[in-house]
């Protein structure tokens, strides 16, 4: 937005206001020469509030003087003030004083107040009063993002990208970046109203912006390759199963609500539906929608698995575990079934159980270390066979996965785990070598220290964990440790 100071109009408001006023053209002249004195010196000393006020106040006992409104509002809005900018600007469009840029700012103005629709109309006005709709189209997508107006936002990014495709071709690497950002967002949003006109956008957006690749592969992808389906519904389960790998859950859950409202008997999408709306701001019963899955489909994996997880959130292992038990049925050579029944058996008190659980993941997925970690973090957070089967398992896992950070930081656990404090500490460091900013060697590295009394490493490690981590969970326990060491 224009800054209305650049091209010197406010000083020179303030001159010719005093210079009429010592004439003695104006009945008030004192009084008028006085404002506009004070707000001479305002501006001069940046104090925009007071110039705002001033000039307000000079305009209030001068009515002919309907040029003030607009730079009073100016002001008032450079302040922080937004409802008097308001009111300013609306002053100054009464008297038919108000600029384009004016109108510009007044939306502004009202937006700031989330005066949603109020801001969208001014700025329509002023659009036909001349603003570029480069100008306008970026103020109104905030509005459409708050409001949550998809359907509005989708025309507005298009009709964005189609201005930006007619400007001249000499685009900085910032400028294509910033392109490339609104067309991943376009992506995005018609991935979960309108896959199919999805991966055009997205491949656009991984062109333009190099860093979006990784992002926009995986939902590309499953798009691309389900489109000859032909069945919408399903394609948008699809697209909003990739959306909540992405961790975009707000458009995952509108992506499967699409869907159920396409097709109201698809089980699949009401169980996605009930665990998108956990993972949202969402006032709708997820349990609702997982009861309708699984009425509709008792033998649906996604509706029992979801509707586990749903028992495990509000706390009841017991029947969370009767939901996954029918999932495994459904689904018996699911490896991380078999870790979630095992991790629940244990809850409810039967360790050895839980074990064999573990066992059979292992098992089902020899060549895959995740299970074998699954199983070693099993045997340490219940402190099971730690010598006899958890630190050979952890040797076998080190030799076949030499360089995998996670690998060797459980090595260095179990070693811990058992007091053997100065190979604990070089494995720690060997996973930290494969990965300077892997969260839980810090957080092991800072236990350890934090066991021989060397405060300054153990608070070094646990900082570190601050600034790397994206886990509660983990934030929280660096985050006590070091108010244990310096309470």
């Amino acid at each position: 937005m224009k800054d209305v100071w650049d091209d010197g109009l406010l000083p020179r408001i303030l001159l010719i206001g005093i210079f009429i006023a010592l004439l003695g053209i104006s009945p008030l002249s004192k009084t008028v020469t006085a404002g506009f004195e004070a707000a001479r010196r305002a501006h001069e000393g940046s104090q925009p509030a007071q110039v705002a006020a001033n000039l307000a106040a000079v305009a209030e006992q001068q009515p002919w003087r309907a040029d003030l409104w607009q730079p009073a509002g100016f002001a008032a809005l450079e302040a922080g003030d937004p409802q008097n900018a308001a009111i300013y600007f609306a002053r100054a469009a009464t008297q038919r004083s108000l600029s384009p840029q004016g109108y510009l700012a007044w939306g502004a103005a009202e937006w700031q107040m989330e005066n949603a629709e109020t801001a969208l109309q001014i700025w329509r006005i002023a659009e036909k009063m001349g603003v570029s709709p480069a100008e306008t189209l970026p103020l109104q997508a905030e509005v459409f993002r708050f409001t949550g107006d998809d359907d509005a936002l989708i025309e507005n990014l298009k009709a964005q990208l189609e201005l930006l495709d007619r400007r001249p071709q000499t685009a900085n690497r910032g400028q294509l970046s910033a392109v490339g950002g609104l067309a991943y967002e376009l992506g995005l949003l018609l991935a979960a109203h309108n896959p199919a006109a999805a991966p055009a956008y997205l491949l656009r957006a991984a062109d333009l912006d190099p860093s979006l690749a990784a992002q926009t592969r995986a939902l590309n992808f499953a798009i691309q390759r389900e489109l000859s389906k032909n069945d919408p519904a399903y394609l948008l389960v699809i697209a909003g199963r990739e959306l909540a790998n992405l961790g975009d859950w707000d458009l995952a859950e509108t992506a499967f609500k699409n869907a159920v409202e396409l097709h109201p008997e698809y089980a699949e999408a009401w169980a996605y539906l009930g665990e998108a709306r956990q993972h949202t701001v969402s006032e709708a019963d997820p349990l609702a929608a997982l009861e309708v899955a699984l009425n509709l489909d008792p033998q649906s994996l996604a509706a029992n698995t979801f509707v586990s997880l749903y028992w495990q959130r509000q706390g009841q292992p017991e029947t969370a575990l009767a939901y996954l038990q029918n999932a495994a049925e459904l689904d018996p050579t699911n490896p991380d079934l078999m870790v979630e029944i095992g991790n629940l058996t244990a809850i409810l008190g039967d360790l050895e159980t839980g074990q064999v659980y573990y066992e059979q993941a292992i098992a089902l997925r020899r060549n895959d270390p995740r299970y074998l970690r699954e199983f070693l973090n099993f045997s340490l957070r219940y402190n099971l066979n730690l010598q006899e089967v958890a630190l050979p398992l952890a040797r076998q896992l080190v030799i076949y996965n030499p360089t995998d950070a996670a690998s060797l930081d459980v090595m260095g656990e179990v070693l811990l785990r058992l007091g053997d404090l100065l190979n604990a500490e070089r494995f720690f460091l060997r996973a930290l070598a494969q990965n300077p900013d892997y969260d839980q060697a810090h957080l092991h590295l800072g236990g350890l220290y934090r066991i021989q009394g060397d405060a300054d490493l153990a608070r070094y490690h646990y900082n570190r964990v601050l600034e790397l981590t994206s886990n509660a969970q983990t934030y929280a326990r660096a985050q006590e440790s070091l108010d244990a060491i310096y309470p």
